[in-house]
């Protein structure tokens, strides 16, 4: 995957239009500066990168990097309308807040998958495999154990739309980086969750399963 696959028209020369007095006409110039006509990718070799699709694999079709270096790649059994909420939900949590823009391009390649009644709503890292369950028929994600869970603490259950969607996600995202739950000594809702949280204008988390969530000294 590119280092920075949105700056590939850099790469192939085609940075910038010169518009001082030295060039009238606005020809385009290259990324040394020179015009177009005078650019080639024998004078620049390292800058010889016009891959329109490294950023997502060289597979377009089925692999998905709508905002950096996270991808996604959908289980067949993941219905089509809810890759596009899932997608809409990375869109909005990563615009709203710079934690959520951290998360977003963590780097990896994330297989996205329906919950069962084996597996709950949650991320899932083992080396490269990087795992994430939700429930697709859930207006936020939420596996059906988890929200009878959540019936026991219901300050901490997500709205039912988009936005409760976008903490979902990026709560699970949260477990990528290596981040642990409260109710397991860690601080992934006050590190993670809660910054995505005000992003999109929603009141913090308080706890998780009753345990409080502690603030950032």
């Amino acid at each position: 995957m590119s280092e920075d696959p949105k700056l590939f028209v850099r790469r192939a020369g085609l940075e910038k239009t010169i518009v001082d007095g030295s060039d009238s006409k606005g020809r385009v110039a290259g990324a040394a500066g020179e015009p177009a006509e005078e650019w080639s990718f024998g004078k620049h070799p390292d800058e010889a990168e016009f891959n329109l699709f490294r950023y997502c694999g060289n597979d377009p079709t089925d692999k998905v990097d709508p905002l950096g270096f996270l991808e996604f790649v959908f289980d067949s059994s993941f219905p089509k309308d809810a890759q596009t909420r899932f997608l809409d939900a990375v869109k909005l949590g990563s615009s709203t807040s710079e934690r959520g823009r951290y998360l977003a391009n963590l780097p990896g390649t994330v297989k996205v998958l329906p919950t069962d009644v084996r597996t709950p709503t949650g991320a899932y890292k083992k080396g490269d495999d990087m795992r994430l369950y939700l429930n697709p028929k859930d207006p936020a994600f939420l596996d059906s154990q988890s929200r009878r869970d959540f019936q026991q603490f219901p300050t901490e259950l997500p709205p039912p739309d988009a936005k409760g969607r976008a903490v979902t996600v990026f709560h699970e995202f949260g477990h990528f980086t290596g981040a642990k739950d409260e109710n397991k000594r860690g601080h992934n809702v006050r590190d993670n969750e809660n910054p995505v949280r005000r992003g999109l204008h929603l009141d913090d988390r308080e706890s998780y399963n009753g345990v409080p969530v502690k603030q950032p000294y």
